[in-house]
Order: C-alpha cells, then sequence, then structure tokens
C-alpha cells in the first residue's frame, strides 16, 4: 500500500512527467511524489479523471459541476473547459485522454433523468464535439499505440468497446472488444480505469470485481491481480514505468504492484 486515505473512493491516478502520481479521493486531488511524501493539491466538488498537459497545466474531471476544469500547476484555475452551464451539452465527465494533435476525448457516464451516456473530443482550440452517444455509463478511456483505436469502459454493460479513429476527433464504427467476466450479473461487477502496457496488453480495473483484470490483443482474459478492495483506476509509473498504481475503495487508497512489465507511455512530448 501506498496511501490510505480517509474517504471511502480514490480513484483517477495519473504519472506527472516528473514522476510524481496524481489521485482524487472524495473532494480531494492529492500527489504523492517519487519518494513517497504526498500532500493535497486542491479540493474541488467531485474530481474524476485528471491528465497533465506538456506546458504542466492539468485538465481534471468534475462530475459534480459538469465540468473539464484546467488549472495552473499551482492548482489555481484557469479556465472551464467544458461545461453543462454552458450548452455543452455535459452531464458527469468522467475520464479524459489526450491525443497525439493536443487534444482530448472525455467520457460522460450521465446521471439518472438525463440523456444516456457520451463521449465529447476538444479540439486544441477549446472546442467541444460530442462524438458518440447513447452509451451505458461510459468510464475509463484508452488510446491504442498507434493512435489508431479508442477504448472505453462501457460500465453499465460490463464491457470493453473500441472506436477506429478516423481522423482528428473523429470515430468509426463501435464494437465490442471485451465482454467482461461477470457481465451475467451487472449488480455485482463494474469496470472504471483502463491503461495499456507496452506489449499492447489491456489492464482493466474492475471495481466490485476486486481486481485488475489484463486483456491480450484480442480481448481475452490474460491474468488477474486480485485485491482485497474495489478497484477503480490504473495507470503505470515508477523510475522505468513498470510500477502498477491502482486506486481502491472501501477506504480509498493507491496501492503499488511491482510488475516488471512497462507501461505504455503516451504522455505528450514537452
Amino acid at each position: 500500500m501506498v496511501l490510505l486515505t480517509r474517504d471511502p473512493v480514490a480513484q483517477g491516478p495519473v504519472l506527472a512527467y516528473d514522476g510524481s502520481i496524481f489521485f482524487s479521493h472524495g473532494r480531494n486531488v492529492r500527489v504523492v511524489s517519487p519518494n513517497g511524501r504526498h500532500r493535497l493539491w486542491t479540493v474541488e466538488p467531485a474530481p474524476r479523471g485528471h491528465r497533465i498537459l506538456p506546458d504542466n497545466t492539468h485538465l481534471i474531471c468534475d462530475a459534480k459541476r459538469g465540468a473539464i476544469v484546467r488549472f495552473d500547476d499551482l492548482a489555481r484555475r484557469l479556465q472551464v473547459i467544458a461545461s453543462k452551464t454552458r450548452g455543452d451539452q455535459v452531464s458527469a465527465p468522467s475520464e479524459l485522454v489526450l491525443d497525439q494533435w493536443n487534444g482530448f476525448y472525455f467520457s460522460d457516464s450521465g446521471q439518472a433523468g438525463e440523456p444516456p451516456g457520451s463521449l465529447h473530443y476538444v479540439t486544441p482550440g477549446r472546442v467541444v464535439r460530442k462524438v458518440a452517444s447513447d452509451l451505458a455509463s461510459p468510464t475509463g478511456l484508452a488510446l491504442s499505440a498507434d493512435w489508431s483505436a479508442l477504448y472505453v469502459v462501457e460500465s453499465g454493460k460490463n464491457r470493453v468497446i473500441r472506436f477506429a479513429v478516423l481522423e482528428q476527433g473523429h470515430l468509426g464504427l463501435m464494437s465490442v472488444f471485451a465482454t467482461l467476466p461477470g457481465s451475467e450479473t451487472p449488480a455485482s461487477a463494474d469496470a472504471g480505469g483502463l491503461c495499456f502496457d507496452s506489449f499492447g496488453n489491456l489492464y482493466v480495473a474492475y471495481l466490485k470485481m476486486r481486481e485488475v483484470l489484463v486483456l491480450d490483443a484480442e480481448g481475452q482474459p490474460l491474468r488477474r491481480y486480485q485485491f482485497d478492495n474495489p478497484t477503480s483506476g490504473v495507470c503505470f509509473g515508477g523510475p522505468y514505468l513498470d510500477q502498477l498504481f491502482v486506486t481502491v475503495a472501501e477506504p480509498g487508497a493507491l496501492m503499488r504492484l511491482n510488475l516488471g512489465v512497462k507501461g505504455l507511455d503516451l504522455r505528450p512530448e514537452r
């Protein structure tokens, strides 16, 4: 275990350029440095997905505010990029992933009484466009090593779906990459964050199954890492990018596995 919090859920781990790991728990966003020291970075209504840009600014999904907010490296709010109050058709943004054009995709898991979940693309000029709709609680996102495919956890159906990336911000038809074990009992299984290793295997934080499920390039289960707690998010980190950081719930914590398998690093070059 790396860090135990007092909140019921931790989520959204992300690797910073200096090797630190950021993650959220409750209303808090916390940073853990490579030497293990940690500090509170900022407090937001409901922080979820988090990514760090080459200029060291941060993008954070705020599910309660219904917005994507940009911060500087001192956690000062710079810009609201997408917001339901601004008419961007955003409800409850969950996760985001950066592409090679300095834009990003984000998932909107939706809320009760509102339209189903969706995917959106934000251009480098900060224009927001919906690119997929009628999804069942989409959460985790990951792009393939060659940027040609976007993988999405469709949590409400316990599966991972895939979209071909045709060009900047344009997706092809959806296909099912993997139907996750336990899908016959949706109430007892749920999935969250995604990340790839350097061999093209996909790591799925499988919440109520209390595991990280590893899928091969064909979407078949390759191995499992079991936990005592529900798992919510995953990212690779460490000096050699061969440590898997996992956020868990009940209680919220950040865990670390020394895998010896190198993660796929698609962070934009600085």
